[in-house]
This record gives C-alpha cells, sequence and structure tokens, in this order.
C-alpha cells in the first residue's frame, strides 16, 4: 500500500520517502485516496443449478416425513 501511494505522490511531481504516517498526510492534503473499497459478496443459490433431492422434492416425489424415515432405516 505504501508502495502505492508514493506512485500516486510522484505522479502529480511530490517527493516523498518517509513513514506511512507522513505519506499518509501528503495523500490526505492533495485528495489522493488512501483506501479501497470493496464489495462483500453474498453467496447464495441464484444462477446455480439445483440438487436431485431439491427437483423430486418440487415435483412431489420425496416428502419430509417419509425421506426421515428412510434415511434412519439406511443408517
Amino acid at each position: 500500500m505504501k508502495v502505492e501511494l508514493i506512485q500516486n505522490l510522484r505522479e502529480q511531481n511530490i517527493l516523498v520517502s518517509s513513514t506511512y504516517s507522513k505519506i499518509n498526510q501528503s495523500c490526505d492534503k492533495k485528495q489522493i485516496q488512501t483506501y479501497e473499497t470493496q464489495a462483500i459478496i453474498v453467496p447464495g443459490w441464484k444462477g446455480k443449478q439445483k440438487g436431485l433431492m431439491q427437483s423430486l422434492w418440487e415435483w412431489g416425489w420425496i416428502n419430509k416425513p417419509t425421506l426421515i424415515v428412510e434415511l434412519v432405516k439406511l443408517s
């Protein structure tokens, strides 16, 4: 991050080579952005394929009570 700030200052013909706090102050004076904003990605099911169990559930081939009983018998 420090290197990027120095490069941004050099683009505006300002020579700085000191501590990060002084570089940050110089950037603030020249209104150079000193941080990056990143979007938060929330994982979800939109645009993804359905599983076999979900398709069978929607078509009425399975229901929850019988599914639980059959899973218990298998274990």
